[in-house]
Formats: structure tokens, sequence, C-alpha cells
């Protein structure tokens, strides 16, 4: 009998544990249902962080590529500042400069025949000849200012009008001072006499008026 109830206790109990295995308990599924929602939540709010992330990567990307583009910019003005000074203060050198070569022209163009050949001579003529080669070397070159060329108030600065019958009205007669441009820039304008038409002399305009007037009254007979 002991070992009947025994058998008896134990088929008893095992529907009791199967049933406990399998039972969810409201409180289990709220809390499922808690931990649900939170992880949704958390999903969203990081998203929203990652979101927020790109979009201040993205800022950061364009902030940089402006500062590169203006640090670009600043170098290629600098550069172009740079290369301007360097061009004025060559342009200011040598324009000091030119009057010691005005003077060498002149010295030599009014050397009397008789110190013509001195050795002392041929020194100061390599100096001359070493000043224009360094000069035309920084690219200075003569304007061109022969008589019949036309004139150019850019490039050249009249220093009187002239009447002449063989140069044209508005041509170079003659250069007073030679100009030099430095590149493409005028370092100094050359100083030139410009032609202009010579004006009728008083016995020819009579001789026309008289003309004018026999034809005149040769129309009307």
């Amino acid at each position: 009998e002991e070992h009947e109830a025994e058998e008896l206790t134990i088929e008893e109990s095992e529907p009791v544990a199967s049933d406990e295995a399998v039972v969810v308990t409201s409180e289990d599924a709220d809390a499922a249902a808690v931990t649900m929602a939170d992880l949704e939540a958390e999903i969203a709010d990081l998203t929203a962080q990652l979101a927020e992330l790109e979009q201040t990567a993205s800022a950061n990307l364009e902030g940089w590529q402006r500062s590169q583009a203006a640090l670009e910019n600043f170098r290629k003005r600098a550069a172009v500042e740079r290369q301007a000074l360097i061009e004025s203060a060559n342009i200011r050198l040598i324009a000091a400069l030119l009057p010691v070569l005005d003077d060498f022209e002149r010295a030599f163009a009014n050397l009397p025949e008789e110190l013509r050949g001195h050795s002392w001579l041929s020194g100061i003529e390599m100096v001359e000849h070493k000043l224009r080669w360094v000069l035309e070397n920084e690219g200075l070159t003569p304007l061109m200012s022969a008589p019949g060329t036309p004139f150019d108030p850019f490039l050249h600065q009249a220093v009187m009008c002239q009447e002449s019958a063989e140069v044209e009205d508005g041509q170079i007669v003659a250069e007073v001072q030679r100009g030099y441009l430095l590149g493409e820039q005028v370092v100094r304008p050359a100083q030139v006499v410009v032609a202009k038409a010579p004006a009728t002399p008083p016995a020819e305009s009579e001789e026309t008026d008289d003309e004018n007037a026999d034809a005149a009254e040769t129309d009307e007979a």
C-alpha cells in the first residue's frame, strides 16, 4: 500500500510540474511588452542621433571645403600681389636707372673726335654696355619712335607739334627722349615731336578765291 501511495503521489504531481513549465503570467507579458517598447524607443533615439551626427558631419565637411577653397584663393591672391609688388619694385628701380643710361648715350653722341679711341673710354663703354645688358635681361625694351611712326598717347608723350610736309599729320617727326617698356608695362613714355599738317599759305588762298570767283562769273555768263 505504501508503494501504491508513492506511485499515486508521483502520478498526481507530474501534471502539476508540466502545467508550471508552460504557464505565462500577465506580469511576464507586461514585462516583455515593456522591453520591446524600450528597444523601439532606443532604436528611434539612436536613429535620431545618427541623423544628427550625419548632418553635423556634412556641415563640418562643407565648412572644411570652404576653408580649403578660401585658403587656396588666399594663396593665389598672395602670389599675384607678391608678383605685382616685385614688378612694381623692378619698374621703380629701372626707371631710376634710365637717366644714367641717357647720360651715357648723350656723352657718347657728343664725344669730341680727338677723345675717341682712348683706352679709358673703352672701359666706360664696357660699363654702359653692361648696364644696358642687365636692364635688357630684366625685360627692358625700347619703344619704337622712329619718324613716321603713328603717335600713341599710351606710349608717347608729345613735347611739341611741328609742321611737316614729309610726315603725315599725327605721326612722329623726331624722338626727343627714348621711351622704354618692361614686359608690357610702360616704364617711361617716349618724348616725341608730332607732325601737323602745314597751314595753307595766304597767297595760295587768295589765288584759290580768285579762281572760284572767275569760275562763278563764267557760269553766270
